[in-house]
């Protein structure tokens, strides 16, 4: 039983805002805030659901808030997803999923040594819970990005068995 249960003040966990159909859960984490998602999920907020004009889901959401600045934040609010059946693979209506999302922002960003650090446990949390490397994912995006080779040994180690994730040097 969630500490808040939010039904009982007659707000909807799954409530859809805006023009673009976000739901409760993706505003809260836009904004950064996680106690709000964690509050949201706890009380039934659907984490899979994608507005269909972009069919962007909470995970996307949360990629968008690891690269913004707040990637602790956006680490725990992954797990959260994946605990309550969060698909590592869901894509957006152009094809990219949440990896693929990360592996763009994190080439833009490649001269950015911290932020790439701070993005990492997101990509491997991704990873181990099933995310595999999207087949529209451009070989421009992989030259020189620093979190391809992380990703890559992942998801080799995930194949292999192995469950020790490290940064190759």
């Amino acid at each position: 039983m969630p500490a808040c249960n939010i039904s009982q003040v007659g707000a909807d966990a799954n409530a859809i805002k805006g023009w673009n159909g976000q739901s409760a859960l993706m505003i809260a984490i836009h904004f950064g805030n996680a106690e709000v998602a964690k509050l949201l999920i706890a009380n039934g907020a659907t984490v899979s659901y994608a507005p269909p004009a972009c069919n962007l889901t909470a995970l996307h959401q949360c990629v968008r808030l690891a690269v913004a600045g707040s990637p602790v934040d956006a680490l725990d609010i992954v797990k959260i997803l994946f605990q309550y059946g969060a698909n590592a693979n869901q894509a957006d209506r152009i094809g990219e999923t949440a990896l693929h999302k990360l592996l763009i922002d994190a080439w833009s960003l490649r001269h950015d040594d911290v932020c790439i650090q701070n993005i990492i446990p997101i990509a491997l949390c991704l990873v181990q819970n099933g995310a595999r490397m999207p087949t529209t994912t451009k070989e421009r995006y992989l030259a020189g990005n620093p979190l391809w080779d992380t990703v890559e040994t992942a998801m080799l180690q995930e194949k292999s068995g192995r469950c020790s994730l490290k940064l190759r040097a």
